[in-house]
């Protein structure tokens, strides 16, 4: 899949910064989503599915960076549809990205509610419902989950008055 050079994703990083603004990178492998939230990204639209985070890992990307994790489940769910014919195997990536979104909530690293529209014919409306499912799904309560498709999303964004 195409991507862009790291010393290219630094840079954008550093721009936002300078400019006070967010930096959200689209990720889908766990190395990809360590290197940039190293760089200081605000947040990572997807969440990586090829391995597992440590605990560890994660301790380190807090020590100096907060960050926000979309993890797009239905996105997510959807591939698995496409790309694996293997039910037992799609169901072992499921599991390791539920229990890495488990680690992310033990961790209090803010999980928000997002879809990743159009991909897969994914709606911006009506399939964010779906998404809140997936999450509850992966272990978020109900309370967690609305407060992920709301204040908490406006918290991370930095909106106010909402």
């Amino acid at each position: 899949m195409p991507t862009l050079e790291m010393e290219v994703i630094d840079s954008i990083i550093a721009f936002s910064k300078l400019y006070g603004k967010k930096s959200i990178v689209h990720i889908s492998r766990k190395r990809d989503a360590i290197e940039v939230l190293k760089i200081g990204a605000s947040g990572l639209a997807h969440i990586w599915y090829d391995e597992p985070v440590t605990e560890q890992e994660l301790i380190d990307l807090m020590k100096n960076n907060s960050f926000f994790v979309v993890p797009t489940l239905s996105c997510i769910d959807e591939f698995y549809k496409i790309q694996s014919k293997n039910y037992n195997k799609a169901k072992t990536l499921q599991e390791q990205v539920y229990n890495d979104l488990a680690l992310l909530k033990k961790f209090k690293i803010p999980v928000l509610i997002g879809t990743d529209s159009p991909n897969f014919n994914l709606n911006y409306g009506s399939d964010i419902y779906s998404e809140m499912e997936l999450l509850m799904e992966a272990g978020f309560t109900l309370e967690e989950t609305l407060n992920a498709s709301s204040k908490l999303s406006a918290q991370c964004f930095g909106l106010k008055n909402l």
